[in-house]
């Protein structure tokens, strides 16, 4: 995945932070992705729905790779 490759390109020791540091990177990368692609087709939507959609993923990659 491509988050793993940059998190792991991050100089942090501690598991715990690269958790957190890949939680918080999936979960932009989902938001402003699906803000962009969204806004490419003239599509409009309420803009929490994208937020919400990037912390479940943050969420999700923080418990996948809960160590």
């Amino acid at each position: 995945m491509i988050v793993d490759r940059l998190v792991e390109k991050l100089h942090l020791r501690s598991n715990f932070m690269k958790s957190i540091a890949g939680s918080i990177l999936t979960a932009l990368v989902i938001a402003l992705g699906m803000a962009g692609i969204l806004k490419l087709f003239s599509f409009s939507i309420n803009p929490a729905v994208p937020a919400v959609l990037g912390a479940v993923g943050g969420a999700i990659y923080a418990a996948v790779t809960r160590k």
